[in-house]
């Protein structure tokens, strides 16, 4: 073991124990008191049932955690070069070569997650009583996934790999541009030709629910291009809502288990939070941080890739460009990406604050905001309680009572 290699397995480890501590911490908090503010709300059972949900979930989370990283270093001291060293044994072409290791472990990593998924979909979420996913479409969306990424990967990873080939030194720009208008296209793509292979969209049938969205979208000049039911209740039985697509291709997407679990005004409230996103910009200023920090990182692995003791970190034996560009997305990246989550969880928890607010002041019924949040944690067995460690490093929202808490300060 060199000091590369010693430094990288360390970096995962570490990053292993702060996320074990963080659900050893979040277990360790559960309590079978309900907090007040959940009184009317929540019984004793079925409070006892949510404890028993987090727990078993937390177990399993830990579980899967521990198998990531046994694979991960696996990789790093046996499988990369084994993958490397037999496809050079087959082809030398390295456009090939590149983009067949990388829809390889595509397809091996898929594989290892299947008997977890299982687990998840069909022990876990059927014990709880949300999952409602068939076997047929278990198989088709895991068919679907694996598809749509193998395509996906096999034109961007080609693409940054003949650029690294060909344009060496400004590389890493073409990169940024090529992935910025990747991410861009997706936007558009996505919603129009991807999201339609995994769900139903039809427009919502609700008469007097599309007028009061319309009316109250039409009093924050919001164009909605589109107002959808997804057939979400396929799968689970929880609830969402949210937006998708930028600009004129942008639509409203509405679980049909929220639909039947909620009235007008609430619905309502739950789309002015995320009109809130898009009208105080959060969207824009989370897509130019996305860019800014990524293009610094896109700069730093073309840097990297030129080092040795990139490939000594994982013990390759022939150094090959596009082994050098799949250990940084793969191994090099966790500890960056978890950073990078972290920041971004502290903006956006920020950003859920201000969307709350924005929802509370241009449609005016705090109450109705308030029960609403309460009636989505409830009927999705949400940790009402969580570890401000958990918190940290994890959540993208805030925890339920201190949105309860900041809503009611702000309209006092």
């Amino acid at each position: 073991m060199n000091i590369s290699n010693l430094i990288v397995i360390c970096s995962l480890v570490l990053i292993y124990f702060l996320e074990l501590l963080s659900n050893i911490l979040n277990i360790n908090k559960i309590s079978d008191v309900i907090p007040a503010e959940f009184y009317k709300y929540i019984n004793e059972k079925k409070y006892k049932i949510s404890q028993r949900y987090l727990k078993v979930n937390t177990k399993f989370q830990m579980l899967h955690s521990f198998f990531t990283l046994i694979f991960n270093v696996f990789l790093i001291f046996i499988g990369f070069n084994y993958i490397n060293e037999l496809t050079l044994f087959f082809s030398k072409n390295i456009l090939f070569n590149g983009v067949f290791i990388a829809n390889v472990l595509i397809i091996i990593v898929m594989f290892l997650k299947i008997p977890f998924l299982v687990y998840h979909t069909f022990v876990i979420e059927n014990k709880f009583g949300f999952n409602r996913t068939n076997l047929k479409t278990f198989c088709m969306d895991i068919i679907k996934y694996l598809l749509i990424n193998i395509i996906l990967t096999t034109i961007l990873f080609s693409m940054i790999l003949w650029l690294f080939l060909n344009i060496s030194k400004y590389a890493w720009f073409f990169v940024f541009i090529i992935i910025g208008l990747f991410q861009i296209a997706m936007m558009i793509i996505a919603p129009k030709f991807i999201m339609p292979l995994f769900n139903k969209y039809s427009p919502i049938e609700d008469k007097n629910l599309k007028k009061s969205i319309k009316e109250y979208a039409k009093t924050q000049d919001f164009k909605i291009q589109g107002i959808f039911k997804m057939d979400g209740s396929k799968r689970s039985t929880k609830s969402n809502a949210f937006f998708t697509g930028i600009g004129k291709f942008h639509r409203i997407v509405l679980f049909d288990t929220l639909l039947q679990n909620h009235n007008i005004d609430e619905i309502v409230c739950i789309l002015a939070h995320e009109m809130g996103h898009f009208k105080l910009g959060h969207l824009r200023k989370n897509m130019i941080m996305m860019f800014v920090v990524y293009g610094l990182i896109i700069w730093l692995f073309s840097n990297f890739i030129k080092q040795n003791w990139l490939y000594n970190s994982c013990c390759i034996k022939t150094k090959t460009i596009y082994i050098g560009m799949i250990i940084l997305i793969t191994i090099v990246s966790i500890p960056i990406n978890f950073l990078i989550t972290v920041l971004f969880n502290y903006y956006s928890r920020i950003y859920e604050y201000q969307a709350d607010e924005y929802a509370v002041v241009t449609y005016n019924k705090p109450e109705v905001m308030i029960h609403t949040l309460k009636k989505l944690s409830v009927n999705n067995l949400s940790n009402l309680t969580p570890h401000p460690f958990k918190v940290f490093f994890e959540y993208s929202h805030p925890t339920i009572l201190e949105r309860i808490k900041k809503i009611k300060e702000n309209n006092h």
